[in-house]
C-alpha cells in the first residue's frame, strides 16, 4: 500500500508515522474513491439545483443549495489534505502533484477557497470543472477508453488542421479587413431637424429607416456633400431624402458584432460564416455597404472553410478512430448486439393438439404475411388522424384499432402456446412484439378508465404499436443491414454520449454562471433551459443569436465561451459520432464480403503490412548463392516480349471478322448489323451516311455547342422580359430551333442505331432514354402552345417548358469526369433508397406521435395585419375574445401537426437542423385544442423535439453520408483493388503507381561570377529562407493591425511599415533575378508568384503616393505570400499531409463540383420558371434571395445547400394569399402549386445538401486516408521525394541520367532502409556495397537512369511477386518512362553491380600493380643502398 509514494511527506511524516499511515491506509483503501465520487455526483446534482430565478436565493432550496456548497468545498478540502499527507504535496514520484488529476482538483478547491474569501466574487462555476474527476474510473470501461485515446491521438493532427484553418483565417480576416472595413455601420436615414440653409445642424436627429425587413445598409450617399446627395455607391442606395449615416452599434443588425473594423471581429465574424449560421445575412450587409459583386469572398469562405477544412477534421478522425479499432487489445470483445431476426427453427416438443396447431399457425408463412400486413394497415390507419376530422371517420378508426389490438394479443397467445415460454423468449423480436402488446393493454385500460375518452396522455401509448413495423427488416435485406448498422453503431454512441452529456453538463453549469436570467427564449436559467440552449448551440441552429445576447448583457469576450462549445462539441464530438457510424458502414461491408467469399479469402485490408517496419526487407536481387532475382523486382530483368504489343483497334476489329462497314472511326458499331426501324438495313447507304455523319467527333462537339449554347439561352431567359421584348422573342425563336435540332439528332440516331428492337438501340442507353424524354416533352409543349394560342390552360405548357431545364443533362454523359460522378450517384441510388425509406419509417413514428401531441393545439391569435406575431392575453381561445385588436385564429403558416402530411413535413424540415427551434419553443407552449398557447407551458415538450432531432438528424440522416461514402468506397476499391492480391502484393503495386508519377524538374547552375555566386549562395541559404519566411510573417502581422478610425499617425506608420516590406521583398526578387537569371527564376512557380506579388505591392504604393486613389485592393494580394510556409516546413509531416490532401483532391473535387454546377443550374432555371415571379414576401424570399435572374438563382441554391432557411424560401415560394393569379403579372404572382414548391425545395435539399456535398467527404477522406496509408508503405513517398532531391542535386537540368560511380552517393545520402545515411561510417560502407550488389540496375553506357535506380531501390524493400495480370498492368504503365523500351533498344547486357564490381576489380589490379611497382622500386633501392654500403666498405 505504500509502494508508489514518496518515503518522507512534508518533510517531516515518515511512512511509519502512524498519523500517515492512518491516511493512507484510509485513501488507498478500496471505498474512499467510490465514496469521493458519490459525494462528486451529489455535488453535480445540487449544482443543477441551482437557477437565476429572482429570490431564488432566499427561497429553502437556495438556502439548501447554498449551504450544499459549503459541506462539498470542506470535505474537498479535507480529502485534499489527506492526500497530500499520504502522498507528500510536491517532491518525490508519486506525490499528490505529481498527478494531472490531483493538480486540477487542488487548482478547483483552491479556487473555490477564493470564494469565500471577503471582496471576492463568486467563482463556484469553475468548481463545475471538478465533475471531470469521474474520468480516473471511465478509462477502465473499454469503450469509453478507446474513444478517449482515440481524441488523445488525434490531437496533433487535429492541431494542424486547426493552424490550416488559423492561416486561412488570417488570409480571409486582412481580405476582409482591406475590403470591408468601417463598411457595415451605415443605414439610411432621414434628417429630423434640418437647418435652415444648406449647413447641416450642429447636432443632426436621425430617423433611421432600414428597409423592409429593419436590416438593410447602405453604401451611400454620404453626407460628405450636403445637402447634395453625391454618388450612391456600387451598394444599396438610399431613396430620395434619405443620406447614408452612421448609425450606433447596438441598433445595427447582430448588435454591430458581424463587421471586419478589426482583425479580431473579422476573425468571429469568418468563424460564424463557416459554421454557416447566418451567412447570408451578413454577406446581404456587405453586398449591401460595399457592392453586390462581395459574394465571390463569402462563397470561397464557405467552400474552403465549411466543406473542406470541417472535413478534415472528421478525416482525421475517421481515419484514427478506424485505426483504434484495428488495434484494440481485445478483438474477441468485439461481440455483434444481439439483432431482432428470427432466422433459425426453434425446437419444440409438442405436448398436446393444440401446441401443435398452434406451432403450425405462427411458423406459417401466410400468418407472418398477415401480421406484416395487418401492421401496414395499422400504422396507415394511425396515420389517417387529422385535425377537426369527422366523428363517423374517428369511430371507424377506434374500431380498426381494437380490431388491431385483438388480433396482436391473439398472434402474441398463438405465439405463446406454439413456441411455448422459452421459444417465445428466444426470438427477441417476439420479446418486443410482448412489450408493445402490453403497452397496448395498459392503453386500452386507461382509455376506458379515463373520462376524456382517450384524449389523456397515456393515449400516446398506442404509438409504441407503430415499432411493430421493423418486423419489416425480416423479409427486407437492405433494411435489415442499415438496422444492424445502426444496432451496431449503439456501443460506440452510448460511450459517446456519455462524454458528449458531461460536455454539455460541464458548460450548461458554466452557463448559468455567466448568463444571468433573460427574457430570451434561450436561457442558462436553470439546468434544464441550459441543457436546451447547450443542445440549440451543438445543432448549431441560431447559436450566433445566443452568442449575441451574451455578449450584450455580459461581456464581449463571453464569445469564446461559444466558439470553444462550437469548436469542442460540434466539430469535434459530433463529428465522432460521425466517425462511428461510417466505420460500423465499412465494416457491415467487410462482413458481407467476408460471408460472400467463404475460403476463396477475405476482402483487402486498407493497411498495407508489406514493408512497414523499418529494417524489413524483402527477396533481395541475387542471395548468398547467386542466384538470379526474379523480374518483378528488376526493371532489368523486363523484357521487350514480356509487354503488350500495340496493335490497333481496328486490327483487333478485323480479325475478329467484323465487316468494316461497322467500324466507325476505330469503333465498333454493333447496332449497323441489325435492321432499323424495319426498314433501314445493315448496308443501307442511307443509314451508313449518317452514321458516318453522328459518329464523328464533329458532330459530338456541335452537339455539345448546341446545348452549350441552348442552356446560356436558358439562363438568360429569365421572368424579367416581357413577352413582347425583341430579347424574349430571339429567345423564343432560338429556343425551336434547337428543339428541332434536337430532333433531327434524335431522329439520326435513331436511322442509325434502331429504336429499342434489338442491342444497342437508341433507347437502349439510359443517356438517350433521358434525351429522348427532354426532346418528346419539347415537342408536346410546342404543340399545345403554337395549336391554340387562346387556350385556356396555359399552366400545363408553362410546367412542360420547365422540362427544357433538363437539356444541360446531356453534358454529363458527354464529359467523362461528370459522367464518373454521376455513375456514382446511380450506383448509390439503391443503397440511398433504402435510406430513405428508414426515413420515412421514422417520420412516420414520430409524425403520428406529433399527432397525439399537438394535432389542433398549434393555433393561437393573430393580428390580421401581422399573421406571425402572437397576441396576448394568452387566455384567449378560439373566439379570440375580447375582440380588443383586429384578430384571427390561426395556424402557424410554416409548420403544424394537423395532419400525417403536414408532420412529415415539418419533421423533415426539423431534421435538416433549420427552423426547429420555433416549432419547438411553439410546442412547449401548447396547451390545449382551440386554447391560446401560454409561454413554457409544457416545457418537457422539448425533449420530444430533441430526441427526434438526435434520431431523425444526428443518427438517421447521417445515414445519407454513410451509405454515400461507402457506395464511393465501394465502387473504388472495385476499380482498383483486386481481391486475388495479398496486401504486401497490394503495397507494392501501389509503390510503383507512385513512382510513375514522379518527375525531375530543372534547377539552377550554379554561376560562374563571383559576385552571382555569392547573391546564388545568399538566396538558397536556409538562413535566407527563415528571414524571408519571418518578414512574411512580419508583414502579415502589420496588416492584420489595421482597423477601423485609425488615427493619422497610426495610419502612416503602418503605411511606411508596408512600404519598407516592400521594398525587402523587391530586393529579394532582384537577388534572386541576379542569381538564377530571368529563365531560372521564372522556372518555379513560387517565384513567379513572388514576383507578381511584389510587382502589384509596389504599383499599390506607387498609386498611393502620387494620387489620391487609395490601392487598398492591390494591397491585399500581398496576404497570399503567406501560403509560401508550406514550403518551408517539410518537417511539419501532419500538416503537409493537410496540404497534399487539399491538392490530391482537387480533381476529383473538381469532378463532383462540375456536377454539383449541373444541378445547380438546372434547379437554377427551374426556380426561374415556377418561382421567378412569385411575390418577394421580405421574410427570407428578399431582394437577394429570389428567382428573379440567373444570378440570384444561383446564389438562392448555394444558400439552400449550406442548409440556410431552406425550408423558409420554400414557404415563401407556397403563397397562395396576397398574391395574384394572373399570368401576364411579372411580380406578386401566388405560386404554381405548393405540392411542386414543396416537391422541387425538397428534393434539391436531399440531391445536393445530403448526397453530392457527401461526395466531398467522399473524396476528402479518400485522399486523407490515401495519404495516410503511403506513409505506412515500406517506401513511403517523402522517400522517394528525398531521392528526387538528392537525385537533382547531381541532375540539375533534369536529363534523368547520373553517372554510375555516383550511386554511392545517392545511396549515402538516402534514410536507411532504403539508404545507408544514419548508420556508422564503416557500416555504411559495407551496406552500400551490398546494396549495389544485390540490385539490378541497368548501366547505360557508364550512366544510370532515374527510374530505374528508384524502382530498383524501393524493390529491394517492398518488392513481392505479382499475379501476371497485375504486373502486366505495371509495366504497360512504365513502358514510356523508361530509355530502353521508349527508344526499341535492346536491354543492357551490365548493371551498375557489374560497372561497382568492375571499379572494384580496376580499384584491386591498380593496387596490386603499385603495389608491385613499389616492391620493384623498394628491391631498386634496398640494391642500390647495399652498393653504397659495399663501395664504403670497400674504400675503408
Amino acid at each position: 500500500m505504500c509502494e508508489g509514494i514518496p518515503n518522507y511527506s512534508l518533510f517531516i511524516l515518515g511512512k511509519r508515522n502512524p498519523i500517515r499511515a492512518a491516511t493512507i491506509s484510509l485513501v488507498k483503501g478500496p471505498y474512499f474513491d467510490q465514496f469521493i465520487l458519490l459525494l462528486i455526483l451529489a455535488n453535480c446534482v445540487f449544482l443543477a439545483m441551482d437557477t437565476n430565478e429572482v429570490l431564488f436565493e432566499e427561497s429553502s432550496w437556495g438556502k439548501a443549495v447554498s449551504m450544499s456548497e459549503v459541506v462539498f468545498t470542506g470535505i474537498y478540502v479535507v480529502e485534499m489534505i489527506l492526500k497530500i499527507i499520504a502522498m507528500g504535496f510536491v517532491l518525490g514520484k508519486g506525490s499528490y502533484l505529481s498527478d494531472p488529476w490531483n493538480r486540477m482538483d487542488f487548482f478547483v478547491v483552491v479556487l473555490g477557497l477564493l470564494a469565500y474569501l471577503p471582496g471576492m466574487g463568486n467563482f463556484s462555476g469553475i468548481r463545475t470543472v471538478r465533475i471531470l474527476r469521474p474520468l480516473r474510473t471511465i478509462t477502465g470501461v473499454r469503450g469509453m477508453r478507446q474513444l478517449v485515446v482515440t481524441l488523445l491521438r488525434s490531437l496533433p493532427m487535429l492541431l494542424d488542421v486547426l493552424i490550416l484553418v488559423f492561416f486561412a483565417f488570417f488570409i480571409f480576416g486582412i481580405v476582409g479587413l482591406q475590403l470591408f472595413m468601417s463598411k457595415t455601420s451605415q443605414r439610411c436615414a432621414i434628417l429630423a431637424n434640418p437647418a435652415s440653409g444648406c449647413a447641416l445642424p450642429a447636432a443632426p436627429v436621425w430617423e433611421f429607416q432600414g428597409g423592409e425587413g429593419g436590416d438593410e445598409l447602405c453604401s451611400g450617399p454620404s453626407l460628405g456633400s450636403y445637402p447634395n446627395r453625391g454618388d450612391g455607391g456600387e451598394g444599396n442606395s438610399c431613396p430620395a431624402g434619405q443620406y447614408c449615416v452612421t448609425q450606433r452599434k447596438q441598433d445595427l443588425p447582430n448588435f454591430g458584432y458581424s463587421n471586419f473594423d478589426n482583425i479580431a471581429w473579422a476573425w468571429l465574424t469568418i468563424f460564424q460564416c463557416i459554421s454557416m449560421e447566418g451567412w447570408t445575412n451578413i454577406m446581404y450587409m456587405v453586398m449591401d455597404t460595399v457592392t453586390t459583386w462581395t459574394w465571390p469572398y463569402f462563397v470561397v469562405l464557405i467552400v474552403f472553410g465549411s466543406f473542406f477544412a470541417v472535413n478534415l477534421a472528421l478525416a482525421v478522425l475517421f481515419v484514427y478512430f478506424t485505426g483504434a479499432g484495428t488495434d484494440g487489445e481485445d478483438p474477441d470483445e468485439e461481440k455483434e448486439l444481439p439483432l431482432p431476426t428470427q432466422d433459425g427453427e426453434v425446437a419444440v416438443t409438442h405436448k398436446n393438439a393444440l401446441q401443435k396447431v398452434c406451432f403450425n399457425i405462427a411458423s406459417s408463412t401466410r400468418f407472418e404475411q398477415l401480421t406484416i400486413g395487418l401492421i401496414i394497415l395499422n400504422t396507415v390507419v394511425m396515420a389517417s388522424d387529422h385535425n377537426r376530422m369527422p366523428k363517423e371517420q374517428q369511430q371507424a378508426n377506434e374500431y380498426v384499432n381494437f380490431f388491431l389490438f385483438a388480433y396482436f394479443v391473439v398472434e402474441m397467445i398463438i405465439k405463446l402456446i406454439g413456441f411455448g415460454p422459452r421459444g417465445y423468449a428466444k426470438d427477441q423480436m417476439n420479446l418486443f412484439d410482448g412489450f408493445v402488446v402490453l403497452m397496448s393493454c395498459v392503453e386500452v385500460v386507461v382509455g376506458f378508465i379515463s373520462s376524456d375518452n382517450g384524449n389523456n396522455y397515456l393515449s400516446v401509448l398506442r404509438t409504441f404499436r407503430l415499432l411493430r413495423v421493423f418486423k419489416l427488416a425480416r423479409s427486407w435485406k437492405q433494411l435489415n443491414d442499415i438496422i444492424t448498422t445502426m444496432f451496431k453503431s449503439l456501443a460506440g454512441i452510448s460511450y459517446l454520449s456519455l462524454i458528449l452529456l458531461l460536455f454539455m453538463y460541464v458548460f450548461a453549469l458554466l452557463g448559468m454562471q455567466l448568463f444571468g436570467s433573460d427574457h430570451a427564449r434561450h436561457s442558462f436559467d436553470n439546468i434544464f433551459w441550459a441543457f436546451i440552449t447547450i443542445f440549440q448551440i451543438l445543432t448549431g441552429e441560431n447559436w450566433n443569436e445566443v452568442m449575441y445576447d451574451g455578449m450584450r448583457h455580459v461581456s464581449e469576450w463571453t464569445c469564446i465561451y461559444f466558439i470553444v462549445l462550437v469548436v469542442l462539441g460540434n466539430y469535434i464530438i459530433l463529428n465522432l459520432f460521425l466517425a462511428i457510424l461510417l466505420d460500423n458502414f465499412a465494416a457491415g461491408d467487410n462482413e458481407e464480403g467476408e460471408k460472400g467469399e467463404g475460403k476463396k479469402g477475405s476482402r483487402p485490408s486498407s493497411r498495407a503490412n508489406a514493408g512497414s517496419r523499418p529494417g524489413s526487407q524483402g527477396p533481395s536481387i541475387k542471395d548468398e548463392k547467386g542466384n538470379k532475382l526474379k523480374s518483378y523486382n528488376s526493371i532489368a530483368a523486363w523484357k521487350a516480349e514480356d509487354f503488350n504489343p500495340k496493335t490497333s483497334e481496328l486490327d483487333k476489329l478485323k480479325a475478329q471478322g467484323v465487316d468494316p462497314k461497322h467500324i466507325l472511326y476505330g469503333k465498333h458499331v454493333p447496332a449497323l448489323k441489325h435492321r432499323s426501324l424495319y426498314i433501314f438495313g445493315p448496308k443501307n447507304p442511307l443509314r451508313l451516311a449518317i452514321a458516318k455523319v453522328i459518329y464523328h467527333r464533329y458532330f459530338e462537339y456541335f452537339i455539345i455547342g448546341v446545348i452549350l449554347i441552348s442552356s446560356i439561352i436558358l439562363a438568360v431567359d429569365g421572368p424579367a422580359y416581357s413577352k413582347d421584348a425583341p430579347l424574349k422573342t430571339a429567345m423564343d425563336i432560338l429556343d425551336i430551333v434547337f428543339l428541332f435540332m434536337f430532333v433531327l439528332e434524335a431522329m439520326m440516331k435513331v436511322i442509325v442505331r434502331g429504336f429499342v428492337a434489338h442491342e444497342g438501340a437508341y433507347l437502349r442507353s439510359a443517356w438517350n432514354v433521358l434525351d429522348f424524354i427532354i426532346v418528346i416533352v419539347g415537342l408536346i409543349a410546342f404543340g399545345i402552345e403554337y395549336s391554340d394560342g387562346s387556350s385556356r390552360d396555359l399552366m400545363a405548357v408553362r410546367a412542360l417548358r420547365t422540362f427544357r431545364a433538363l437539356r444541360p443533362l446531356r453534358m454529363a454523359s458527354r464529359a467523362q469526369g461528370m459522367k464518373v460522378v454521376v455513375n456514382a450517384l446511380f450506383s448509390a441510388v439503391p443503397g440511398i433508397t433504402n435510406v430513405a425509406f428508414v426515413c420515412l419509417l421514422f417520420y412516420v413514428i414520430f409524425g403520428i406521435l406529433g399527432l397525439n401531441l399537438f394535432m389542433g393545439k398549434m393555433y393561437y391569435c393573430a393580428d390580421t395585419d401581422d399573421l406571425s406575431t402572437r397576441l396576448v392575453p394568452e387566455s384567449m381561445g378560439s373566439t379570440c375574445e375580447p375582440r380588443a385588436y383586429n384578430t384571427h385564429w390561426t395556424n402557424p403558416r410554416d409548420y403544424d401537426f394537423d395532419n400525417i402530411g403536414h408532420s412529415m413535413l415539418s419533421l423533415f424540415e426539423m431534421a435538416t437542423l433549420e427552423g426547429w427551434l420555433e416549432i419547438m419553443y411553439h410546442g412547449a407552449d401548447t396547451t390545449e385544442v382551440d386554447l391560446q398557447p401560454i409561454r413554457d407551458n409544457n416545457p418537457y415538450y422539448c425533449l420530444f423535439f430533441a430526441f427526434f432531432i438526435i434520431v431523425g438528424s444526428f443518427f438517421v440522416m447521417n445515414l445519407f453520408v454513410g451509405v454515400t461514402i461507402d457506395k464511393f468506397n465501394e465502387m473504388k476499391e472495385k476499380q482498383e483493388k483486386s481481391v486475388f492480391m495479398t496486401d504486401e502484393q497490394q503495397s507494392w503495386v501501389t509503390i510503383q503507381r507512385l513512382l510513375v508519377g514522379i518527375r525531375l524538374k530543372k534547377t539552377a547552375n550554379r554561376p560562374l561570377n563571383r559576385m552571382r555566386n555569392f547573391i546564388y549562395d545568399v538566396v538558397t541559404s536556409r538562413s535566407f529562407e527563415t528571414l524571408i519566411l519571418c518578414l512574411i510573417m512580419a508583414n502579415i502581422l502589420v496588416m492584420s493591425m489595421t482597423h477601423a478610425d485609425m488615427s493619422d499617425e497610426f495610419e502612416n506608420v503602418l503605411f511606411l511599415l508596408n512600404c519598407g516590406f516592400a521594398g525587402i521583398f523587391a530586393i529579394e526578387a532582384i537577388m534572386k533575378l541576379i542569381a538564377f537569371k530571368p529563365s531560372g527564376y521564372f522556372r518555379d512557380p513560387w517565384n513567379t508568384f513572388d514576383f507578381m506579388v511584389v510587382s502589384l505591392s509596389v504599383a499599390g504604393i506607387a498609386v498611393t503616393l502620387t494620387t489620391d486613389i487609395s490601392a487598398t485592393y492591390l494591397s491585399i494580394i500581398r496576404v497570399f505570400r503567406v501560403a509560401r510556409i508550406f514550403r518551408l516546413i517539410p518537417k511539419a509531416k501532419g500538416l503537409k499531409k493537410l496540404f497534399q490532401t487539399l491538392l490530391y483532391s482537387l480533381p476529383a473535387l473538381a469532378n463532383v463540383g462540375s456536377v454539383l454546377f449541373l444541378f445547380f443550374f438546372i434547379f437554377a432555371v427551374l426556380g426561374m420558371n415556377l418561382f421567378g415571379k412569385v411575390r418577394v414576401t421580405g421574410n427570407f424570399l428578399n431582394r437577394y434571395a429570389n428567382f428573379e435572374t440567373f444570378g440570384y438563382s444561383m446564389l438562392t441554391l448555394f444558400r439552400m445547400a449550406t442548409g440556410e432557411a431552406w425550408n423558409g424560401i420554400m414557404h415563401d415560394c407556397m403563397i397562395t394569399k396576397q398574391c395574384d393569379l394572373n399570368e401576364d403579372l411579372y411580380t406578386n404572382q401566388c405560386t404554381p402549386h405548393p405540392v411542386g414548391a414543396i416537391i422541387f425545395f425538397c428534393f434539391f435539399c436531399i440531391l445536393c445538401a445530403f448526397v453530392m456535398l457527401n461526395l466531398v467527404i467522399a473524396v476528402i477522406l479518400d485522399n486523407f486516408q490515401n495519404n495516410s496509408k503511403t506513409s505506412e508503405l515500406g517506401v513511403s513517398k517523402e522517400d522517394m521525394m528525398h531521392f528526387t532531391d538528392v537525385w537533382m542535386r547531381l541532375d540539375p537540368r533534369a536529363t534523368y541520367y547520373i553517372p554510375a560511380e555516383s550511386l554511392p552517393r545517392v545511396i549515402g545520402a538516402m534514410d536507411h532502409p532504403v539508404g545507408t545515411r544514419g548508420l556508422s561510417k564503416r557500416e555504411a560502407k559495407t551496406k552500400c556495397m551490398h546494396i549495389i550488389m544485390t540490385v539490378d540496375i541497368p548501366n547505360h553506357d557508364g550512366k544510370i537512369h532515374f527510374l530505374e535506380t528508384l524502382h530498383a531501390l524501393t524493390g529491394r524493400i517492398a518488392g513481392t511477386e505479382l499475379p501476371e495480370s497485375e504486373e502486366v498492368k505495371v509495366r504497360d504503365s512504365m513502358v514510356d518512362r523508361l530509355p530502353t523500351f521508349a527508344s526499341d533498344k535492346d536491354v543492357p547486357k551490365f548493371t551498375a553491380a557489374h560497372f561497382h564490381a568492375a571499379l572494384y576489380v580496376q580499384a584491386a589490379v591498380r593496387g596490386y600493380m603499385q603495389r608491385y611497382r613499389m616492391r620493384e622500386k623498394l628491391a631498386q633501392a634496398e640494391k642500390l643502398a647495399q652498393e653504397k654500403r659495399e663501395a664504403a666498405v670497400a674504400g675503408k
